[in-house]
């Protein structure tokens, strides 16, 4: 099932099935879905995109912040699109290595 958040979308990785790797259409709707997983497992709501920069509201917050100076080293995410396979990270930017390998 190919995934993309502009519609009512469940979490991106199945719970039962861990290391399953969301499948997306586009490469904008894995790097929303990608940006929303890491909110809401990290309490941030209202994801948007201003400037080519993902901005969201931190829990408890009326101010949103640039998710790029708040996501770890460690939030990257595997996603398919098509037949290609993609590493992005929450604020859009593509990965260069998954924990630790190259």
């Amino acid at each position: 099932m190919k995934l993309c958040p502009d519609k009512a979308v469940p979490n991106a990785v199945p719970e039962a099935i861990p290391e399953a790797i969301p499948e997306y259409g586009t490469l904008g709707c894995a790097l929303r879905g990608v940006c929303q997983t890491w909110c809401e497992t990290h309490g941030y709501c209202d994801p948007f995109l201003q400037d080519g920069e993902w901005w969201a509201f931190p829990p408890s917050s009326v101010m949103p912040v640039q998710v790029k100076h708040v996501m770890g080293q460690s939030s990257q995410r595997s996603v398919k699109i098509e037949s290609v396979t993609l590493t992005l990270f929450p604020d859009g930017s593509l990965a260069r290595e998954i924990n630790g390998m190259k």
